[in-house]
């Protein structure tokens, strides 16, 4: 009895254990911009596989919808056209809108609409689900790169001096420039704060009302690229050393990933859990059964399941 109660009171541990963590994980995509051109994605372990491959193409930047649909800006070197490309859960790319000039930052708004940072022609462009563009904001921009959305639905810009602020209008105004210097990141944690990465090593962090302090400073001769937090609150940075930084609230720094990188730049995280929480569940299911075939499942529910059985006309039989 004690080596059946023990065996149960794994297998259910391991059940709870596994909604608790490996369900809520998120997978990491990352853009590389050298040699390779493509989309590595990340398990939460550090481990790298390629999602995608863009040939002679840059992708620039990456964002999810809600339903876990990866966009990825392309800017073509090959002789095609700039555009959005379109990834389903599946991998599967299509093209999802043209019109657009070395696009470079992605962001989705709350009621799904995609908006794109038109470097080449300083504008910020707005995309309906289905691939209709209009033009958002069309001035006070130099070069726009990286954006974020906050909780109230203003749009961030990263110029390259200086981070402007639209409202829902596409009105503009100056959020920040001091101390600022090539922003490259921008990303919102969950009370608002709003984490820059900058070119000279810095990541600054911006309260609401853009007052601004240094949050770390990368080892000397290593900057900061692309920003994102995960759903615990850790910010995870791409470097120009190669190398995705994982840091904690209080700027305690972890290596995350320095393999299957080539010049990282911008990332993003699947909204979409991996591995489903259906997967965990099945998994545990089959080694409880495995548990029953080996005479480990405790008497209280051996005696419910031949009780149930036998309602049915068919009798529960155990292995002697």
């Amino acid at each position: 009895m004690k080596q059946a109660s023990l065996a149960w009171v794994i297998a259910v541990t391991g059940l709870f254990a596994g909604f608790s963590t490996q369900a809520r994980a998120l997978t990491l995509f990352v853009a590389n911009t050298f040699d390779t051109n493509g989309i590595v994605s990340f398990t939460s372990a550090g481990v790298g596989s390629a999602f995608a491959s863009f040939g002679d193409d840059f992708p620039g930047g990456v964002a999810f919808d809600s339903s876990g649909n990866l966009y990825v800006a392309i800017t073509s070197e090959s002789g095609g056209q700039d555009h959005i490309e379109k990834f389903n859960s599946a991998g599967v790319g299509t093209t999802f809108a043209t019109g657009v000039s070395q696009p470079r930052g992605l962001a989705f708004n709350s009621t799904g609409n995609l908006f794109v940072a038109n470097s080449n022609f300083d504008t910020i462009e707005e995309f309906t689900p289905s691939g209709v563009g209009t033009v958002f904001a069309d001035t006070d921009m130099n070069s726009p790169g990286a954006l974020a959305f906050n909780a109230t639905g203003t749009l961030f810009v990263a110029n390259e001096a200086d981070i402007v602020e639209f409202n829902s209008s596409g009105v503009g105004t100056i959020f920040a420039s001091s101390g600022l210097s090539g922003p490259t990141g921008l990303a919102f944690n969950a009370t608002g704060t709003l984490f820059v990465a900058n070119q000279n090593g810095y990541i600054q962090e911006f309260t609401p009302a853009g007052v601004g302090t240094h949050f770390v400073r990368l080892p000397l001769g290593v900057d900061p690229v692309g920003l994102a937090f995960n759903s615990t609150g850790t910010l995870f940075v791409t470097t120009t050393a190669n190398t995705i930084v994982e840091y904690s609230p209080s700027a305690v720094s972890t290596l995350f990933a320095s393999s299957d990188l080539d010049v990282p730049t911008n990332l993003a995280f699947n909204p979409v859990p991996e591995p489903p929480a259906s997967v965990l569940l099945a998994g545990t299911l089959g080694a409880l059964l495995a548990l029953g075939r080996r005479r480990f499942i405790p008497k209280w529910w051996e005696s419910r399941t031949r009780t149930k059985q036998s309602s049915c006309g068919t009798e529960f039989s155990r292995n002697s």
